[in-house]
């Protein structure tokens, strides 16, 4: 059986496998001294008084103060009930925010300054345009949709005017509609009424003054 030979380190009889220097990890080449190093220093910056003695939000958290979100293997990123914006070197708010008031309900406050507010998309830049323009009561281009309230264009005598539509469910499980408009000619202010038919499109009355 091979001998460890002992060696003399600050006066004392060691073994090699105690020198720190002496061991090496043979793909790096690293010393343990070296690594331990490393770790130590790894762990320092990643410590809890960096973390603040925070833990982490788990996924279906019951109380998520004072913890650090992260993204869960699902995907999901569980945070708290308010999202603020802050400006860069400033401890003050945008006038943005995002709030969980209820289950399944989220606000959007808008800034509450001058400016503009811009949306990207699953908008219509021209809302006459999808509607289209209507002739005359049940054209192809006077539907309206069920439950809504839109703005768009119809026509008197071929003369183009706007129209306020306002479309809900009855009682008796019927749509009904009902849509406001001027006359291009007097300036009367004109209604037409519609309940739904087959294929549940609207089949409007003649337009009438109000008055």
């Amino acid at each position: 059986m091979a001998r460890i030979k002992k060696l003399k380190e600050n006066g004392k009889t060691v073994y090699p496998a105690t020198i720190w220097n002496a061991v090496v990890d043979p793909t790096t080449g690293m010393t343990l001294k070296q690594l331990v190093a490393e770790l130590t220093d790894a762990l320092n910056r990643i410590d809890a008084s960096t973390l603040q003695g925070h833990g982490i939000v788990t996924a279906g958290e019951l109380d998520p103060k004072n913890k650090i979100p992260v993204v869960g293997n699902d995907g999901v990123m569980e945070i708290g009930r308010y999202l603020d914006f802050h400006m860069d070197g400033s401890k003050e708010d945008y006038n943005i925010r995002l709030r969980c008031d209820t289950t399944g309900k989220y606000q959007h406050y808008l800034p509450a300054k001058t400016g503009t507010v811009a949306l990207t998309s699953d908008i219509y830049e021209n809302i006459p345009d999808r509607i289209g323009v209507g002739t005359t009561a049940g054209d192809e281009n006077d539907y309206v949709e069920h439950d809504s309230l839109q703005v768009f264009k119809a026509a008197i005598d071929n003369k183009n005017f706007p129209v306020i539509s306002v479309a809900g469910e009855r009682t008796d499980g019927q749509q009904c509609c009902w849509q406001l408009g001027i006359d291009p000619y007097t300036g009367a202010l004109r209604y037409r009424y519609a309940l739904s038919g087959s294929g549940g499109r609207f089949t409007f009355s003649a337009w009438r003054n109000i008055g």
